[in-house]
């Protein structure tokens, strides 16, 4: 027989639900309408956390769509391999990318037009620089010589004393790239030619500071013309400033305001013929480097090692680098040794190859070299 339960108290489920109907009032009340310091704390964090999530997303989108190029790039390249760079790896435009980390530009204007103050008489000055096909000012031009399979300059020991030619620098957040590989090659060539006892780091910022185009691009011939005429400093007399609208007017004396002590001038500054593949190696196995603009795209920038060739991606700009030498792969593969100007942080430790001899992305069609006034 089952247990009679006892009778039920009517009053007391009245007061039951009474009071959960008054908790769930509680539980979903207005809480921001609440006036108190630790809300109103409360609130401000979760807004900060809500776009750091928010940006953590975007970041990681980014790394999503960038992780997937790369994995392209490698799965398309035979002869190199991409992979992360901290330069490029921050969610940069390509508006960004030309603008602040390459900056040739062969439109540009004349650095002429901005000379140092004592030699503002000269804006009428034109010079034509000749575009020969046989490159060794300092010899016959119907002097051939010897070329090892691999050469470097920065390897040479005869050139270990020289400071510019052995650091990869640093272009900063700034289109400087044409004033780097002129400023360093000439820099290069003034310690080889001097048999190292001309050894100095020369000042792209000059460079910068006498051209129209500030940090938005130059151009390796007109920054010639200028050099040959009116010279350049060192990196110590005018410092280089590495941002856009940071630039300094043209200087007619040095940072600190001293005078310059001497200004450094080339002569016979020649475009190479594309075809002139064994000009370019002799010249920079006599002379030291020479500078190279070439085009950009997209796989270039995560370039990680081995011998660049283009696989995917769009253009994006124009570059100046410094070739130091060449080489040939275990393959076969001929190739130029570049430094870059991107920092040691890319590519092989601010140098990458590229294929020689096949006008890669018209590496060999602007190439130049120069030779220093001593």
């Amino acid at each position: 027989m089952l247990q009679q339960l006892p009778p039920t108290r009517p009053h007391l489920i009245i007061l039951l639900i009474l009071i959960l109907s008054y908790s769930l009032v509680l539980v979903h009340a207005d809480v921001p309408n609440i006036p108190n310091h630790s809300q109103s704390s409360s609130s401000s964090s979760s807004y900060r956390t809500n776009k750091s999530e928010s940006t953590s997303s975007s970041s990681f989108i980014h790394q999503q769509s960038l992780d997937a190029f790369i994995r392209e790039i490698n799965q398309k390249a035979k002869t190199w391999v991409a992979g992360y760079n901290k330069k490029f790896g921050n969610g940069r435009s390509r508006e960004e990318i030309v603008n602040l980390l390459l900056g040739w530009n062969r439109k540009s204007q004349p650095l002429l037009s901005k000379e140092p103050l004592n030699n503002r008489n000269h804006h009428d000055l034109e010079l034509t620089l000749p575009k020969l096909s046989i490159h060794t000012p300092t010899r016959s031009n119907s002097m051939k010589i010897s070329l090892p399979a691999n050469y470097s300059s920065v390897t040479n020991t005869l050139y270990s004393n020289c400071t510019q030619l052995h650091h990869i620098r640093d272009q900063g957040e700034c289109g400087a790239c044409w004033a780097f590989g002129v400023s360093e090659m000439v820099a290069d060539r003034f310690c080889i030619a001097s048999q190292t006892r001309v050894n100095v780091v020369l000042s792209p910022q000059f460079l910068l500071s006498c051209d129209e185009g500030d940090c938005y691009g130059g151009d390796i011939g007109n920054t010639l013309k200028y050099v040959q005429n009116y010279g350049i400093v060192t990196n110590h007399c005018i410092p280089f400033l590495a941002k856009i609208g940071s630039n300094l007017p043209c200087p007619n004396r040095c940072l600190d305001g001293s005078n310059y002590k001497l200004r450094y001038k080339v002569k016979n500054s020649q475009q190479f013929d594309l075809t002139d593949i064994q000009g370019m190696q002799q010249s920079i196995l006599q002379n030291g480097p020479i500078v190279a603009a070439f085009n950009v795209f997209e796989d270039f920038l995560h370039f990680k090692g081995g011998i660049y060739q283009y696989t995917t991606g769009g253009y994006v700009g124009g570059h100046v680098v410094k070739v130091v030498g060449w080489g040939e792969s275990m393959h076969g593969i001929p190739y130029w040794i570049v430094a870059n100007s991107w920092s040691i942080d890319w590519g092989m430790n601010g140098y990458f190859w590229i294929i020689r001899g096949k006008n890669e992305c018209n590496f060999e069609s602007y190439m130049w070299q120069t030779t220093p006034v001593l």
